[in-house]
């Protein structure tokens, strides 16, 4: 009976073994899976990685680019804000001055219209009035055999009135003597813009040089009428151009007067280059 249980224990024990060893089979088999799944999922995993720090690269250099990009077009805004500031100052400087121009040019106008109105009531005095003599016959008649046929008028460009004062301008410029440049030249000066607007045609039509240094001074005068007939005048009598604007503004104006100074007194010190 003993010896049956025996038996039976150890044929009980060998089959738990055997339970036992096939129950380990089974756990090493499930954990190989394990470790397999393990390594296929770290493989994955890597790759994930590899491709996140692409992906992460990529996002990096296009950031960088973004970023460099808006730099330079912070630049770009930039220069193009103060090219448009400056092309708007100058379109706003533009216009100022193309406004005084037209003011200029309409008061050049206003006083156009008025000479042409007292040039026809000196006119029209000169017609109804007594005739001043620049005859040389007349004037040798009444003044001697040594006086100059013009020598009555220097009188009359003395004369408390304008009107007279003008005519007698004219009357010496009508001559074509050179000799009364030295009574002109004053006239330049004088107190009434017709008067020095006709002297500075009148030298201008005598053409000598003598009168140069008077006409650049004319063309400082405070009326642009007088201003431009001192420019035509020089321009007569020199024969050269410096362009000056009789309707520029005192800056300009001063810059083209000091030009003319500047030539004259060159021509000067050459006395052979001198014009006429």
């Amino acid at each position: 009976m003993l010896h049956r249980n025996v038996e039976d224990l150890t044929a009980e024990n060998a089959r738990q073994e055997a339970a036992l060893s096939e129950s380990s089979r089974t756990v090493r088999a499930l954990m190989n899976r394990i470790e397999a799944a393990d390594q296929r999922r770290g493989a994955q995993l890597e790759k994930v990685e590899a491709t996140v720090f692409g992906v992460r690269q990529v996002l990096d250099a296009d950031r960088d680019q973004a970023a460099a990009q808006a730099t330079q077009r912070g630049r770009e805004s930039a220069v193009l804000s103060q090219a448009l500031a400056e092309l708007r100052a100058e379109l706003v400087a533009w216009r100022e001055d193309s406004d005084r121009r037209i003011a200029a040019h309409d008061e050049h106008l206003g006083r156009a219209d008025d000479e042409l109105r007292l040039l026809t009531e000196r006119f029209a005095a000169i017609e109804t009035g007594p005739m001043l003599e620049s005859d040389p016959a007349a004037a040798a008649g009444s003044s001697g055999a040594g006086a100059r046929a013009w020598s009555g008028l220097l009188v009359d460009l003395a004369s408390p009135n304008a009107g007279i004062r003008w005519q007698a301008v004219v009357g010496l410029g009508d001559t074509k003597d050179p000799e009364v440049v030295p009574s002109l030249l004053p006239m330049l000066t004088d107190k009434d813009v017709f008067v020095r607007m006709a002297c500075a045609r009148v030298l201008g039509d005598l053409g000598e040089n003598a009168a140069v240094p008077g006409l650049i001074d004319a063309l400082e005068d405070a009326e642009a009428p007088v201003r431009e007939a001192a420019s035509i005048a020089l321009r007569t009598v020199t024969g050269k151009d410096l362009r000056f604007d009789p309707l520029g503004n005192e800056a300009d104006r001063a810059k083209k007067v000091k030009a003319w100074r500047e030539w004259w007194n060159k021509l000067q010190e050459e006395p052979d280059s001198a014009p006429g």
